[in-house]
C-alpha cells in the first residue's frame, strides 16, 4: 500500500485527508515540520502533501530537507496552502514540490493530481478496503483505522 506523509497543524484538514485518502493509502499525518523530518529520517514515503504554513516557519524548508534527502529526493510532493496564488506556487516549485493546491480541497481536483505529479504513486492504486492513519505529535503517536464496505 502506498504510504502517505501529510503535514498538517490543522485538525479539521486532517480528519479532511483521511477521508480523501481512506481507499488509497496509509496515511501517516505530523502536526509540525519537526515531526515530519523526524518521520521522514525513519521511514519511507511515496508522497508527501504539506501545508504551506506552520507556527515554526513554512514548508519551503521542509521541501529543501526532502529533496536533500538520498532516500526522499525523488517523492512527489505537494503543497497546499488557503493563501495559494502565483507567488507562492512560484516559491514552491522553485523549491522543488511538484505541486500547489488552495485549500479547501476537493475531492476532484485531490484525485485528478496524479498525471500532474509524475512519477506519482496515487495513480494506479489499486482500492482497498481498509484505511489506517498514524498522528505524530509531540513525541505521541495515535494510530487509527477504519474499514470500509466493499461497494462491489
Amino acid at each position: 500500500m502506498n504510504e502517505v506523509l501529510y503535514v498538517e497543524d490543522s485538525t479539521t484538514s486532517q480528519i479532511l485527508m483521511k477521508k480523501y485518502l481512506e481507499k488509497m493509502a496509509t496515511l501517516t499525518i505530523a502536526s509540525s515540520l519537526d515531526a515530519a523530518i523526524q518521520l521522514l529520517r525513519d521511514r519511507r514515503f511515496n508522497l508527501m502533501i504539506a501545508d504551506y504554513n506552520f507556527p515554526e516557519g513554512n514548508s519551503l524548508q521542509l521541501i529543501q530537507y526532502v529533496r536533500s534527502s538520498p532516500m526522499h529526493h525523488q517523492m512527489p510532493v505537494i503543497v497546499i496552502s488557503s493563501s495559494m496564488d502565483g507567488p507562492m506556487l512560484t516559491r514552491i516549485l522553485r523549491a522543488g514540490a511538484n505541486d500547489g493546491q488552495e485549500k479547501p480541497l476537493r475531492v476532484v481536483e485531490f484525485r485528478g493530481w496524479s498525471p500532474r505529479c509524475s512519477p506519482c504513486p496515487m495513480s494506479g492504486v489499486s482500492t482497498t478496503r481498509s484505511s489506517t492513519s498514524r498522528v505524530l505529535n509531540g513525541g505521541r503517536t495515535r494510530e487509527s483505522t477504519s474499514s470500509v464496505p466493499s461497494s462491489t
